[in-house]
């Protein structure tokens, strides 16, 4: 219930403290502006205050996070959000040891509470290459086995396993040379040092907008409006679900009233002009909003999807010594 536009208590009285958004990442990462964003467009709603806290975590990120909110004032009640990358953190499950070290086993011990946006990754190309669209640079890839130079985001990562998922369907090989950040791999290809990439849409614009790279393809259903003329893997027929999916979890004690409660606080929050402003001027991304089974669905097809290749990779956590 709503009261003058406030969002009301629950009969239990949740929540009976502030609402306190919990970023396990750096406060100007892409996490950390998620949780301003929200927390601007929420307090207008919100009976209680919305609160940041910024917690860098250097090991199992979200995971992390959501054991240290679970030992909190009121964080088994669901005061606590913790902002997650949805599909990035599920493939922590396959990497890392999450369930032997933290005991959170996947689906069990995750409660997802929202999704409001995702950006898809986008596949980048040198500009000078003998392609200008993604089914020619699989020609070239075919006819030429071998000889392109994939530039990828570590072995492992998502935007990793997303190019390696995508070669695999594609029917084409090349050289994997690994670096470390996104932007690297970005002036690299733009150099033409590298003939191709999975990367994300901010980092791809800048060398977009100077010529110096071409977007061949993004993941999912939708083309961004930056980049027109790119092919998506829908049309090519792949069901794809690599991206940024960003929302919410909480504890797996916290009551299905207070989360659904917290759906209802976010959800109105995402509707908000703060909040639009954020997603239309983010390069790539897209409003998707979705439930606690819809993000939930949405991690098990990216565990399914992941688990073979991180384990030709010998990457699964199991695999290491």
């Amino acid at each position: 219930m709503y009261e003058g536009g406030v969002l009301q208590p629950l009969p239990d009285g949740f929540p009976t403290q502030p609402i306190t958004l919990l970023n396990v990442d750096e406060p100007s990462s892409a996490d950390g502006l998620y949780a301003r964003a929200m927390q601007n467009a929420a307090r207008s709603i919100s009976p209680v205050p919305i609160e940041v806290v910024d917690r860098p975590s250097s090991a199992f990120g979200t995971w992390e996070g959501l054991d240290f909110v679970k030992n909190q004032t009121g964080g088994l009640e669901g005061h606590y959000p913790v902002i997650a990358s949805m599909t990035g953190s599920a493939l922590d499950f396959l990497t890392e040891p999450i369930t032997p070290e933290l005991g959170i086993e996947f689906p069990a011990d995750v409660n997802p509470v929202i999704a409001t946006e995702l950006v898809p990754f986008v596949v980048i190309s040198r500009a000078n290459a003998p392609w200008s669209t993604w089914q020619g640079l699989v020609d070239y890839a075919k006819e030429n086995p071998g000889e392109l130079r994939y530039i990828s985001l570590g072995v492992g990562s998502q935007l990793d396993l997303a190019m390696e998922s995508i070669m695999k369907q594609a029917g084409i090989e090349a050289n994997k040379i690994p670096l470390e950040d996104p932007v690297e791999i970005g002036t690299v290809v733009a150099a033409g040092e590298g003939d191709f990439a999975m990367n994300v849409p901010d980092v791809a614009i800048g060398q977009a907008q100077a010529g110096r790279i071409n977007v061949l393809l993004s993941v999912g259903d939708q083309v961004p409006e930056q980049w027109p003329d790119a092919a998506t893997t829908a049309e090519l027929g792949m069901n794809e679900p690599w991206g940024s999916l960003r929302g919410f979890l909480v504890t797996p004690e916290t009551d299905s009233l207070h989360r659904d409660w917290l759906y209802e606080l976010f959800s109105k929050a995402a509707d908000a002009p703060e909040y639009q402003d954020r997603v239309n001027n983010l390069p790539g991304a897209q409003f998707e909003l979705l439930d606690h089974d819809g993000v939930l669905a949405a991690q098990q097809r990216i565990i399914e999807l992941a688990d073979p290749i991180v384990r030709d990779l010998g990457l699964h956590y199991t695999q290491q010594q």
